[in-house]
């Protein structure tokens, strides 16, 4: 048998390596490297080897590479796997974490796959790899040629950089369709792509003869160019050979990525401007964007084309969140009129949130450029913020495309679409977010955006953290013969909205039957004693009872269909943006009072967002007290909150719950001061 020895190969390989290569059509082979290995080792558990690139040069196709824990100055390179039928997977070993480090190298790629077949790369950290020459290119992965069946999974990739003043490029996993035969099934999932220094190129791109590829569930943050790109017809691709209609990333799903902090002000080549997308499809075709979260980028998601000749096309974009982008959230068309066409693009159930950020640079929620045609918005959730400017149309492109079915609402009540002549104003529709602050932006039960009429809430059943999409009041239940603090959480039809409509209807037995139906109690405060309540009185969300059902089982509790947000009051101290629940805390001049109070929302609220404020003192400054400091150095509320579980009283609490009710308890500035306590979502 004839052993060729590679550059990279270790001139020395022992014995035992030289039978496992002649043995490997019989067997697959686990190969094992650790930073006390020796490459004149076996390659097995007890003996591995020293450096990775030994093992890839001696493993073949089923084999399987487990690299422990330590730091590898290398640079690997994937060579003989052109006909590989059966995977190769270099690996961490289980539990493990190995470092690619190129901080010692000349060499600015850390893995690269010209023309390979069947190959994983899993669970490592790639760290440190730059390039300083002109158009020299620095990466993570690089995957070109003719390869396929490519997977890079779990990697955590970071600090890879390109730094030559006129001409720098870098990524941090870069997959170059440079052959006339594509690359294809490609697999990137799972990934941290962070801290990458880019010059022009992007953190992780898909360039080229690329056909069929999946971009799932990564996290890429924090880099100075193009988060995620999808690219086609760029020309140093077709100069190498590759036809022009062959020239561009396709049939491709780009789905469960979290995409933020992607700006390219820091970035030396652009000038102190900002242009870089979270996602950007320039020039792909075939493509579907679902399910992505893009946060505080420059445009949030952008499907255009740098290409006079090439459009961007055939796209399907639906179930993303995309808020904070500098620019704008969604940007379709070419950034010059001689630039680059979108069409046959369809944009629908994705949520906008305050996008626009830049007041230097805003383009709106919805930015279109030059040459869109023949795309359609619809059934969006598009919300905008301080900016007022929905929809940005300066160059007439709307006409030319369908734009129907959505939501669209800004916080100044007042958003439009800028055109280049008088701006045409939207009606304004509050989706009512369960929290308008980016961390639950699913909708409240009764939000018009979960109507039929408009629809607009996703597709999916879920939210994109796996919580019910639409936040429904869950039912509360009620043990037998157990006494409960009980609030409603929510707001009921008016039609619906006394303790009968509320609760007779869940409980089988009748209302004051102390044996075989239920009683409910009512704490006044200003009597000091309980009261009975009139069955057929409304229910005020915030007030709080006493229960106790008897029928022998436990019931559950439901709000009646229809059942909508309780209104919050508009609050400069309150941490909730749209306002909060606001209740007065009277006190009494002579001593402490308590108060029964319900928790009147629909979703758990954290006790530390809850605020005291008063008329004086300092609970009277933004943001207000927290409850320690309005026990502490106001003396308006005790810092504790107390509910009972059936069995005990507790004050422990880290949240407050939808149906709980507590005992609160007013110290004596309360009733002088004004004081009220703030609930936000």
């Amino acid at each position: 048998m004839n052993v060729t020895v590679t550059r990279s190969k270790s001139i020395v390989i022992a014995l035992s390596v030289l039978l496992a290569l002649c043995t490997q059509s019989a067997r697959a082979a686990t190969w094992w490297v650790a930073v006390d290995g020796s490459d004149t080792a076996a390659g097995t558990e007890d003996a591995p080897l020293r450096s990775i690139q030994t093992a890839i040069d001696a493993a073949r196709g089923g084999d399987d590479i487990n690299v422990r824990t330590g730091i590898y100055a290398e640079s690997l390179q994937f060579t003989e796997l052109a006909d590989n039928t059966d995977r190769l997977i270099l690996r961490a070993a289980p539990g493990e974490t190995p470092v690619l480090d190129g901080s010692s190298l000349d060499t600015p790629i850390a893995i690269a796959l010209r023309g390979q077949r069947f190959v994983t790369i899993e669970g490592f950290e790639i760290r440190n790899y730059a390039a300083t020459g002109r158009w020299e290119l620095a990466a993570g992965v690089y995957v070109a040629g003719a390869s396929s069946h490519i997977s890079i999974l779990d990697n955590r990739i970071h600090s890879i950089s390109a730094v030559h003043e006129t001409s720098p490029i870098a990524n941090g996993i870069g997959i170059y369709g440079t052959s006339i035969e594509p690359i294809t099934d490609i697999l990137i999932s799972g990934n941290s792509l962070h801290d990458l220094t880019l010059g022009w190129s992007e953190s992780l791109v898909l360039n080229g003869n690329v056909d069929g590829f999946s971009v799932v569930n990564n996290t890429v943050f924090d880099n100075d160019n193009i988060g995620i790109d999808i690219i086609g017809f760029e020309q140093w691709i077709t100069d190498g050979g590759v036809p022009i209609e062959l020239n561009r990333a396709r049939n491709g799903v780009v789905s469960g990525n979290y995409v933020y902090n992607i700006d390219s002000k820091t970035n030396p080549v652009y000038g102190g401007s900002r242009s870089a997308g979270g996602i950007y499809v320039d020039g792909g075709t075939g493509i579907t964007i679902e399910k992505n979260v893009v946060r505080d980028s420059n445009i949030g998601v952008e499907l255009a084309s740098e290409s006079p000749v090439g459009a961007t096309s055939n796209i399907e974009m639906f179930d993303n969140e995309i808020s904070g982008s500098h620019l704008a959230g969604i940007a379709l068309g070419g950034y010059r009129a001689n630039l680059g066409t979108s069409t046959d693009i369809r944009i629908h159930h994705n949520t906008l949130f305050n996008n626009a950020t830049d007041p230097a640079n805003r383009f709106g929620e919805i930015w279109l450029q030059h040459r869109v045609v023949d795309n359609s918005i619809r059934h969006n959730i598009v919300h905008g913020g301080a900016n007022a400017v929905l929809i940005s149309d300066v160059n007439n492109q709307l006409e030319r495309n369908t734009l129907s079915d959505n939501l669209f609402f800004a916080d100044s009540l007042a958003g439009y679409v800028k055109t280049s002549g008088e701006r045409l104003d939207l009606a304004m529709t509050n989706p009512r977010f369960h929290k308008a602050d980016r961390t639950d932006l699913r909708l409240e039960m009764g939000s018009p955006a979960e109507t039929d009429a408009l629809a607009t809430h996703g597709t999916r059943a879920d939210d994109l953290q796996g919580r019910t999409r639409v936040a429904i009041v869950l039912p509360f239940n009620l043990p037998d013969n157990t006494w409960r603090m009980l609030s409603v959480p929510a707001a009921a039809p008016a039609s619906s909205d006394t303790l009968r409509a509320i609760i007779a209807d869940d409980i089988p037995g009748a209302f004051g039957d102390a044996e075989r139906g239920w009683v409910l109690y009512q704490f006044d405060s200003g009597l000091g004693r309980y009261l009975v309540p009139d069955i057929d009185q409304p229910v005020t969300p915030g007030t709080a009872y006493w229960i106790l059902q008897m029928t022998g089982e436990t019931v559950s509790l439901n709000m009646p269909a229809g059942s909508r947000p309780t209104d919050r009051q508009p609050s400069t101290i309150c941490p909730d943006d749209n306002g909060c629940f606001e209740f007065s805390l009277p006190g009494r001049a002579d001593g402490d009072q308590w108060l029964m109070l319900g928790h009147p929302l629909n979703s758990d609220t954290d006790t530390r967002d809850l605020r005291v404020t008063a008329e004086y003192g300092p609970c009277a400054l933004a943001p207000g007290c927290i409850l320690e400091e309005a026990a502490s150095q106001a003396n308006l509320m005790n810092q504790n909150l107390w509910w009972f579980d059936g069995t005990r009283y507790s004050s422990t609490l880290e949240s407050l719950s939808p149906w709980q009710g507590y005992w609160a308890l007013a110290l004596s500035n309360a009733a002088d001061a004004n004081a009220k306590l703030l609930i936000s979502r």
